[in-house]
């Protein structure tokens, strides 16, 4: 089915919204699961701006996957195979290489206009 990478994409973006809006950014979550503890130092987990800042991630991610799910939408009638395919590609590893070098990059330099991370 061809639709399914923008259907896909659609319900990752609003599962991100959700969880983002709810104050649980997943991201935040991952994080703490995957790294020790001592990386994140105590003053900064105790700054309103932690919690704050992985929510904006989330949030990015998902409007980024919502406009992808859009672009894919419309592009399945305005486009032929071959660009679709090319779209598919553009919007797949690089997409998420993207995300993640952008989120890394964001939270750190957010959390040290904040004076929080001197890393």
């Amino acid at each position: 089915v061809a639709v399914s990478p923008a259907l896909y994409a659609l319900l990752l973006g609003l599962g991100l919204a959700i969880f983002a809006l709810l104050r649980f950014p997943l991201f935040q979550a991952i994080a703490e699961d995957f790294l020790d503890e001592s990386f994140f130092p105590e003053i900064l987990r105790q700054s309103p701006s932690y919690s704050r800042g992985w929510r904006m991630i989330n949030l990015g991610w998902a409007g980024l996957f919502i406009f992808k799910a859009a672009l894919l939408f419309s592009g399945y009638t305005a486009f032929d195979d071959a660009r679709i395919r090319f779209l598919h590609t553009l919007m797949g590893w690089p997409f998420l290489a993207f995300l993640v070098v952008m989120s890394i990059w964001f939270i750190r330099a957010y959390w040290h206009g904040k004076k929080l991370w001197m890393r």
